[in-house]
């Protein structure tokens, strides 16, 4: 079910108008950011938060006279790259040659045969380079979006098969550069629309016009354009700089529609239910769809079908039993309702998250001892009362005022719960839907709940496990779960900021319902409500509402039963840096345990990719108290691309880090952390030999070596069999190409980065100081001579295997979602540890 789009990143080309006009405010004001200032950061917003496809920027020519588009930045250009590139550019003189600029992509760039590398070959700090081809597939569909503030000028020189293109429209646009009228001299933009459309490369232009005049010769011509592609290409005209960004997301959606999956499917412990995840973009509404879906299997080996799937449910959700994407839809939400508190999975929802400070507010008190708190009207009525009301004149909080009162307050809190609770009619906040007929409720977000999960793993729970076969308290446990027939759920995290908990089975003892597939309850991070954050490229909660689709939650949940407590560690990714974790001892009944990041380095953190690993460590940091104690442990996460108000680039200061945390803390302070905050850095192990500790410290200190991170889960290993985790493997990737694999080093940013695999050995007497070793280079091999050539990224975790001759065997390839048309070749390594427990360093 994978879109052909997914697979080959669609190129969007935004054409932006650089004509002296756009020096002035969009609403045609005196007095605002300038409309050229607006669409920069519309751009920015859109290239930072929807990695769907590779994005290129250019503008119009920058003399007069000149038939050229202005380079800026070239297709295939991370984030970093095209904001540092949009920052130096400004207006020049009155030209806006629209006709000539598309007409120039189509045929001096889009018509490149060089294949796009990994160099820097024209040296101006870009990966990309003009003189590669912006295409890498016949399939490949390229999308132009011109944002301009007006009908175009000093655009004449169109060659004739262009400005000849026939039209599918019998409204043919003619004007001089006075005015309306033939022959025609300034307005071939519609006719190159056209022959763009019609040729064999198939670019559609769609056009945003920047408060474009009513009935002007420019909206004319623009709207003529539009149906000189059928209509595929769209036009829509802005009022105000604030309504940039809707309207190429409007663009970007239509791009963007299909149905995909990413993640794994997943089976219940007894092998009777295949959960299937997937998520639709519609085109029309700018939130994702998601789908979780039951498949029964049959269990019964002496079945004829043994092992098959049974496609026993309705022919809507594909012969699944339940799609809980589906039903949640039927859940009905009021605006400023208040959780029901049954968390059974008919009527309202139940909402819950966890704030520290929120938690200490008198008028939470109830929930907080309950160690939830619930996200609803009781939430944004206590919070929004002890809040401090913004007094800012309106323009300078209007992203915050989402009520249009022009006061920030508790009001405006109770929309965005509104919002994440799944009001069909609460409002996004900039996005205007008008334009799509198809879509009735024009603004509005509609009536589905579920956001996608991209890269979330389902995790079914239920009370069958046998982790402590033999252990009695555990099998009364047990056996007290059974006898309160605790439901089996589903768990998974989706990128509506949420992880949400959906019952496996039907409730037998409610004849009149079937609660199999329905939500028994979702928790929102308490990070994601944040306004501010140290992490200044982290997403938030209200994220939704301005963007549609965003990154915030869609981590990998991991459950372990810790002794008689049930643990679910839930991640954040790829939009934040925090770990979450919550008793669900009861399924039904979930408790706040910690939420955890880097407070003491908080530019440190990389977006938090990898799942984290739960095991038991054999704590001897006091050896008169030495004791077992479950952690849960992780990486870093990968670096972001990402340049702070702050200044600091997070691609520079991230750091490859692990961190440790013991589960059993929780915010009673029942068990104190003990361990670092900071986590534990490679310091002086660090990859790249081929340059110095002082080029990779960006400011954390020579023990705190940077420019490197950690994306996926960590491999941990029983050496002694003793029950305890004895040594980790993991890839540790540097944000940029190391110069002996032809990179330009630290100085350069690179996404995919270089990987290398390490092991790190736990120390009982210190468990979170462990000691690094660099475990295998691929680029030399294991003598020097046997390597690939290369240091593809590994974004998945490794696996392990004990082998007959009693060595370690440790298996992982190489590869990374975040580079989906890269032409380097992956690979998969097999590698023998004969000595688990010793480092390199000590082998000698």
């Amino acid at each position: 079910m994978l879109s052909n789009i997914e697979m080959v990143p669609p190129v969007v080309i935004f054409v932006v108008d650089l004509s002296s006009d756009m020096d002035t405010p969009c609403d045609g004001s005196t007095s605002g950011d300038s409309c050229l200032s607006d669409v920069k950061q519309a751009i920015q917003s859109v290239t930072r938060h929807f990695d769907n496809a590779q994005y290129g920027v250019v503008g119009t020519a920058s003399v007069a006279g000149s038939d050229a588009y202005y380079p800026i930045a070239p297709v295939g250009s991370s984030y970093p790259e095209i904001a540092a590139a949009l920052t130096s550019v400004t207006s020049h003189g009155t030209t806006r040659n629209l006709a000539e600029v598309l007409e120039d992509l189509g045929e001096s760039y889009l018509k490149q045969s060089t294949t796009a590398d990994e160099v820097d070959n024209d040296g101006d700090g870009m990966t990309g380079d003009w003189s590669e081809t912006p295409i890498g597939y016949s399939c490949t569909e390229v999308h132009l979006v011109v944002l301009t503030k007006d009908r175009p000028t000093d655009d004449d020189q169109v060659s004739f098969s262009y400005a000849m293109a026939s039209s599918a429209s019998t409204a043919e646009v003619a004007c001089t550069a006075g005015g309306s009228g033939s022959p025609d001299a300034q307005c071939f933009y519609d006719n190159v629309v056209a022959h763009l459309y019609n040729s064999d490369l198939s670019s559609l232009v769609h056009t945003v016009g920047l408060n474009v005049a009513a009935g002007s010769i420019g909206e004319n011509l623009f709207v003529n354009a539009s149906s000189n592609t059928a209509g595929d290409g769209t036009y829509d005209n802005v009022d105000t700089g604030d309504e940039i960004l809707g309207s190429i997301l409007n663009v970007v959606a239509e791009i963007s529609a299909g149905t995909y999956t990413r993640s794994s499917p997943v089976l219940s412990a007894d092998g009777s239910h295949l959960i299937y995840t997937f998520f639709e973009l519609t085109g029309i509404n700018p939130l994702a769809q998601g789908h979780v879906r039951d498949y029964r299997l049959d269990i019964d080996p002496a079945s004829p079908t043994y092992g098959e799937v049974l496609y026993e449910g309705p022919s809507a959700y594909g012969g699944a039993v339940w799609d809980a994407g589906d039903l949640l839809v039927s859940r009905p939400v009021e605006a400023s309702e208040d959780n029901p508190e049954d968390r059974d999975g008919v009527g309202k929802r139940d909402i819950y998250t966890w704030e520290d400070g929120a938690a200490s507010l008198g008028g939470l008190a109830a929930d907080r001892a309950s160690g939830r708190l619930g996200f609803d009207y009781e939430f944004a009525r206590t919070v929004g009362a002890s809040a401090s009301v913004g007094t800012s004149p309106c323009a300078a909080n209007s992203s915050y005022d989402l009520d249009g009162d022009c006061i920030v307050d508790g009001d405006d809190l109770q929309s965005m719960i509104d919002f994440a609770r799944g009001l069909p009619t609460a409002q996004f906040r900039f996005i205007d839907l008008t334009l799509a007929e198809a879509y009735p409720a024009a603004g509005s977000r509609g009536s589905w709940k579920l956001g996608d999960s991209p890269y979330s793993i389902p995790v079914v729970v239920t009370s069958r496990n046998d982790m402590y076969a033999v252990d009695p308290t555990y099998r009364a446990f047990l056996t007290d779960l059974e006898g309160r027939q605790v439901p089996g759920i589903v768990l998974i995290a989706a990128n509506d900021g949420m992880l949400h908990a959906f019952r496996l089975e039907d409730d037998t003892s409610t004849p009149t319902d079937d609660e199999a597939g329905e939500e028994l309850w979702a928790w929102i991070p308490g990070y994601l409500l944040l306004r501010d954050k140290d992490e200044e490229w982290a997403g938030s909660l209200i994220d939704l509402m301005w963007y549609g689709r965003t990154f915030l939650f869609d981590g990998s949940p991991v459950v372990e039963d810790v002794w008689i407590d049930e643990d679910a560690d839930g991640r954040k990714s790829p939009d934040g840096p925090v770990t979450l974790a919550l008793d669900i001892t009861d399924p039904t009944s979930p408790e706040f345990l910690w939420e955890q990041t880097n407070t003491v380095d908080t530019t440190a953190m990389g977006m938090t990719t990898g799942r984290p690993t739960v095991f038991n460590v054999y704590d001897a940091t006091i050896p008169s108290r030495a004791r077992d104690q479950w952690v849960a442990m992780w990486g870093g996460g990968r670096a972001v691309g990402y340049t702070g108000d702050s200044g600091n680039d997070y691609w520079r200061s991230t750091e490859a880090n692990l961190y440790m945390w013991n589960v059993g803390d929780d915010w009673r302070g029942t068990e104190s952390a003990g361990y670092s905050r900071e986590g534990d850095n490679v310091g002086t192990e660090f990859p790249d030999l081929a340059t110095t500790p002082g080029a990779v410290n960006y400011g954390g200190g020579a023990d705190r070596l940077e420019y490197a991170y950690i994306s996926s889960a960590l491999a941990v290993v029983d050496v002694d069999g003793d029950g305890d985790g004895d040594v980790a493997y993991f890839p540790v990737t540097t944000a940029y190409r190391p110069t002996d694999e032809g990179g330009l080093g630290p100085t350069d940013a690179e996404s995919p980065g270089s990987s290398w695999i390490y092991k790190a050995i736990i120390n009982t007497r210190d468990p979170d100081d462990l000691t690094w070793c660099k475990f295998y280079d691929p680029m030399t091999g294991t003598d020097g001579t046997n390597g690939v050539a290369a240091r593809p990224e590994v974004f998945y975790s490794a696996t392990t295997s004990w082998l007959r001759d009693g060595g370690l065997g440790v298996y992982w390839g190489t590869g990374t979602p975040y580079d989906r048309s890269s032409g380097r070749a992956g690979y998969f390594f097999a590698l023998k540890d004969a000595e688990p427990l010793v480092s390199l360093q000590e082998k000698g």
